[in-house]
């Protein structure tokens, strides 16, 4: 999805679908987010993009998540779990900037045994 901002840049966003349905007991999300977060931040930096892990089981507190799945602004509740993301800039570069942040982010997406995982530490 690509819209004109009032200052000229565009703006867009990617799905990328977090494989539960094959891995049912990974920890994607604690994966994607590392300590406190840090692993995330990191890519945002990185990739000049916003992340975000949003779809069912993307909120910590389940019983809030249930709560408010249906109103307004809540609406990524009803679907798979999945990483979007954001970039702003020109038309040459967004897609550049998606491009390579979404490689960032699959490459998150791949299983590793836990001791083996260098972004869980």
């Amino acid at each position: 999805m690509a819209t004109q901002e009032a200052n000229g840049q565009m703006r867009k966003s990617i799905k990328v679908p977090i494989p539960t349905d094959r891995y049912p007991q990974y920890n994607f999300v604690g994966r994607l987010l590392g300590p406190r977060g840090s692993t995330l931040k990191q890519m945002q930096r990185d990739t000049q993009t916003w992340i975000r892990i949003r779809g069912r089981g993307s909120m910590r507190d389940k019983q809030e998540e249930a709560r408010i799945r249906n109103q307004p602004g809540h609406e990524h509740l009803l679907e798979p779990l999945h990483v979007h993301i954001e970039a702003r800039g020109d038309q040459n570069m967004i897609d550049h900037l998606l491009s390579n942040a979404e490689q960032v982010v699959k490459g998150l997406l791949v299983p590793v045994e836990e001791s083996k995982d260098v972004h869980k530490k």
